[in-house]
């Protein structure tokens, strides 16, 4: 079974990313690995997810060389002991910060500085810090002006599998006295949430038509929600009545048939049908207004 390889473009920007910024680094000393270190970190999905991790990779490296250059200035050559007690301080200061994500990074500056001749460590803490805001730097850049990740497609795509799984699960619970587990179904809208606000954070050239996207594909995670919601009363209620004649023609189109032992359509004469007709009406106008939807963004033209 062929596998399709993990190599999106993202991953083919990163490998950019780490080429350019070591390319430039050369040009200003010794080639080293920090400007590759920075160029990966930033390559986020979201445009200010990136600019937050150089802030966290800029305070954290400016405190890991600020106290490594100290430490060796006034102890040359200081015993590990009190390297260790050194990175002790630089954790708790890069997590007084919050950036603590960068504390790796601001360690192993840390130490490296510790370990440099007194008479070169401050030149050679400025030549790192500098090597690591070139990988920022470039690392931002292509992150945001070579192909912007753009996720409008992954969430319609979540959205439509939802619409997929709803009638087996109608089914289940409608004709067959099933609770089954909707695990699944909230496990898409959690996703959905998440890609959501990661597309919330992220910044294109076309800012309105994103504003403009952003409301819609909101709006259609609420009728995805709401479908869920009344199938989760569905699934959940004491006893479940029998579908109304309007209903069930609806789930006919969707393709909830019924079991052949069932007798559908019959008038709705108790309580039990009542509610359960309310909850399948909720149901079905969400997912039918959560299909239009979709079709529309199909089919609707595209910003340049």
């Amino acid at each position: 079974m062929a596998h399709k390889l993990p190599i999106g473009p993202r991953t083919l920007k990163t490998a950019l990313a780490v080429v350019l910024s070591m390319v430039l680094a050369s040009f200003f000393g010794e080639l080293s690995i920090f400007p590759a270190l920075s160029a990966i970190a930033v390559m986020s999905r979201a445009f200010t997810d990136g600019l937050q991790e150089c802030r966290n990779q800029a305070v954290g490296i400016t405190i890991g060389g600020v106290l490594g250059c100290l430490t060796c200035l006034v102890c040359p050559d200081p015993p590990i002991l009190l390297m260790g007690v050194g990175v002790v301080v630089v954790i708790f200061l890069c997590t007084s910060l919050h950036v603590a994500f960068s504390c790796s990074l601001s360690c192993a500056i840390f130490i490296i500085a510790c370990m440099t001749e007194p008479n070169e460590v401050v030149a050679s803490t400025l030549t790192r810090l500098f090597h690591t805001a070139i990988g920022l730097s470039v690392g931002l850049s292509i992150n945001y002006l070579i192909v912007p990740y753009d996720n409008r497609a992954a969430m319609v795509r979540l959205l439509r599998r939802l619409l997929e799984l709803l009638p087996d699960y109608l089914h289940q619970c409608l004709y067959q006295g099933l609770h089954p587990d909707l695990t699944a179904l909230e496990d898409i809208l959690d996703t959905v949430h998440r890609e959501l606000a990661t597309y919330r954070r992220q910044r294109f050239r076309r800012r309105a038509f994103h504003q403009q996207e952003a409301a819609y594909l909101a709006g259609c995670c609420q009728l995805a929600e709401r479908a869920v919601h009344e199938l989760t009363a569905l699934c959940t209620v004491d006893a479940v009545g029998t579908p109304d004649p309007s209903n069930l023609q609806r789930l006919t189109v969707l393709g909830v048939l019924p079991e052949p032992l069932t007798l559908p359509g019959k008038p709705c004469d108790s309580d039990t049908d009542t509610v359960t007709n309310y909850h399948l009406r909720m149901l079905l106008d969400a997912a039918g207004f959560l299909e239009g939807l979709l079709l529309e963004w199909q089919d609707a033209p595209k910003a340049p």
